[in-house]
Formats: C-alpha cells, sequence, structure tokens
C-alpha cells in the first residue's frame, strides 16, 4: 500500500519544504544542464505510475515546473518518491 506523502504538521513547515524543493529545483539544472530535463521527465513518468494522484500535489508541479492547482495539497511523498530527496541527490552528485 502506498502511503501519502509527509503531511507537515503545520503551515509553516509544510511552506518550509516547498521552499526548499524551489530552491533545489532552481540549483539542479544549472548543475546538470541538457541532462537535467531528460533525468526529471524520467523520474516524473515513474512517479506518475506509482501515484496516479501525485498530480494533486503542489510538490510534483514544482517536479515538472508546472503550476499546480489552487486547491493542491501539500506536503512532499517519502522514501524513494521524495521530490526534495531527488533534487538534492542530483545537486549532491555534481
Amino acid at each position: 500500500m502506498e502511503k501519502p506523502p509527509k503531511n507537515e504538521n503545520t503551515p509553516e513547515k509544510s511552506e518550509a519544504v516547498h521552499e526548499r524543493i524551489d530552491e533545489l529545483r532552481i540549483d539542479a539544472p544549472k548543475r546538470l544542464g541538457e541532462e537535467f530535463n531528460e533525468i526529471m521527465l524520467d523520474f516524473a513518468t515513474k512517479l506518475e505510475k506509482r501515484r496516479p494522484d501525485c498530480r494533486k500535489y503542489r510538490a510534483f508541479h514544482q517536479l515538472i515546473g508546472s503550476s499546480p492547482p489552487e486547491d493542491a495539497l501539500s506536503g512532499d511523498f517519502e522514501g524513494e518518491d521524495s521530490i526534495e530527496a531527488f533534487f538534492k541527490n542530483l545537486v549532491e552528485e555534481r
């Protein structure tokens, strides 16, 4: 059974994870160049297969660089599906 995204306990903590993702989202393409889009799309495609409802979450829209719907859910996914961890790994590898 798949786990829902981490529900940050307070709006402040939830916003903090999204701020960290935003910062990493800016840094990753700078470090990887054109390769970034291919890596990101591969991860996004896998995430969509594992979590069919991922487009409901703000973090997924941060990943793919699209605008989330107004009613998007906050928080990041856990484990191998974590958007923040994905970006951290990309940045640390380069």
